[in-house]
């Protein structure tokens, strides 16, 4: 009984054992190029498994009446000659025992650069599960593809071309596809309906790089309906959305630059709560337009100025109240309403029907003043300066009693209510057309003359019967004003 060199021949992966022929050293008993089926392997422990390399050979031992596989005698090429998938640990010089005697006991994957210390598990790929000096151990598949963890900084170390985490939230990727690299996270909260089992029912979702166009990360439904997301794209665009709603705080000062165009745009009500004062400058043109009712109110005062031109269209009917001040100020030399018209003519034109409106309707404009005064041509902030020096005042009309001096004239224009409370009582005289009547009165009577028994009384006869009445009569109703009524 002792131990021989052998050579596998055959690797069953199922039964865990080798077709084996013996070589080397006789063995009492057994014949050199022996061959052996089903050869066990014998572990270091249970829990330690490993597949044969069949290009270095074993040590087959024969002590317990049966061939075992004890190990393996790697016997390399020349000293030196290391391939390429071999490791390399270390850069230092192992010293004094470094053999330079031409004996070599490695194999194509040994690794290199090992110290006195240093334990590795490595395979002929290149891979390796490693113990080294300096409280470094690794895990390594590739140069991009390895754990480190580093004790003298405290340091865990991943170094991956391609990542994957799969836990109870959910996954990380971080793929790199033909030169485009990503993140992406995707996970849910509710191991029920989402995440448990084979489920994956995402509700969380993070792509960064080349899938997410730089930075995207939403919350979704079970279904795919997105909540809410951040979007900060690589061509410099951020966009933020929330299904329900979207709150911005700060105790401090908020800034807001937009050095391009801005939209907003409001499905329901919107509030404006301004505790301080709200300065508001437009270097451009503003359009607004209101579907619905507009208030506003002002607290003390209001200054509206414009350098041009400013055309109010209102629908419906336009209302002002000016109270004037408080009662204090309520005197007759109070200036509640003001306004100033400094070049040019000011025009009122009511019911044109170039603008639309309804002749039928009979609109009118009404000056109502209450135990006041009504000055037209005098400077009103002054009641005391005379009359203006230039001035004209029309009234401009053809319509019958259509203007009242100190009355209100009756019309289907005026409700007779109003007509009652101060009917007119006269009618205005035309002084050309009284010049005429008077003219002809006075020449009439001058010439007039009766006839005496000694003979005519003045220069002329006497007209005949009713001359006077023929003469006069028609004179009459031309005086009368068509137009003006005067009350009494």
């Amino acid at each position: 009984m002792g131990q021989t060199l052998g050579t596998i021949l055959k690797y069953d992966s199922n039964t865990h054992t080798c077709d084996v022929r013996t070589e080397g050293q006789k063995v009492p008993g057994r014949k050199t190029g022996s061959f052996y089926k089903n050869v066990p392997f014998q572990s270091a422990s249970t829990g330690l498994c490993s597949a044969p390399d069949t290009s270095i050979p074993v040590i087959v031992d024969f002590q317990l009446g049966f061939p075992r596989i004890v190990g393996s005698l790697p016997a390399g090429s020349a000293a030196g000659n290391v391939a390429t998938t071999a490791p390399t640990f270390s850069t230092i010089s192992s010293g004094n025992l470094s053999n330079t005697s031409g004996g070599n006991s490695t194999t194509s994957y040994s690794p290199k650069g090992m110290v006195p210390g240093d334990m590795a598990l490595v395979n002929p790929d290149g891979n390796y599960l490693a113990a080294l000096r300096g409280k470094i151990s690794k895990l390594y598949g590739s140069e991009r593809a390895q754990v480190m963890a580093l004790g003298y900084h405290d340091l865990v170390r991943i170094v991956s071309e391609n990542y994957e985490n799969f836990n109870a939230f959910g996954e990380l990727r971080v793929a790199n596809k033909n030169g485009r690299s990503g993140l992406s996270f995707k996970g849910g909260s509710d191991q029920v309906s989402q995440t448990g089992g084979a489920q994956k029912n995402w509700t969380f979702h993070v792509d960064i790089g080349d899938v997410g166009n730089m930075f995207d990360m939403k919350v979704t439904t079970n279904d795919n309906k997105t909540m809410s997301q951040a979007l900060f794209s690589g061509d410099g665009g951020v966009e933020f959305y929330g299904a329900k709603s979207i709150g911005t705080f700060t105790a401090g000062t908020a800034s807001h630059f937009v050095g391009g165009n801005q939209t907003y745009r409001y499905e329901g009500d919107v509030s404006t709560f301004i505790a301080g004062t709200h300065f508001y400058t437009c270097e451009g043109g503003e359009d607004k337009t209101v579907s619905g009712s507009f208030a506003t109110t002002v607290g003390v005062d209001c200054v509206e100025l414009i350098n041009r031109d400013k055309v109010m269209n209102i629908g419906g009917m336009f209302k002002q109240v000016l109270t004037g001040g408080s009662p204090k100020d309520a005197l007759p030399t109070n200036v509640a309403y003001e306004s100033h018209i400094v070049n040019g003519n000011a025009t009122f034109v009511v019911g044109d029907p170039r603008d639309g409106s309804i002749p039928t309707a009979l609109p009118g404009f009404n000056i109502f003043a209450y135990n006041g005064a009504i000055v037209i041509g005098e400077n009103c902030r002054d009641p005391l300066s005379p009359p203006a020096i230039q001035c004209a005042v029309a009234l401009n009309t053809k319509l019958p009693n259509s203007i009242g001096l100190g009355c209100v004239p009756a019309g289907p224009w005026i409700s007779p209510e109003a007509a009652l409370k101060n009917p007119s009582t006269d009618f205005a005289m035309l002084f050309l057309k009284w010049q005429a009547l008077m003219t002809t009165l006075i020449t009439l009577l001058d010439s007039h003359v009766h006839s005496t028994t000694w003979g005519p009384s003045g220069p002329a006869m006497a007209p005949a019967p009713a001359g006077f009445n023929s003469a006069i009569t028609p004179l009459i109703v031309p005086v009368k004003s068509l137009r003006v009524c005067i009350g009494a």
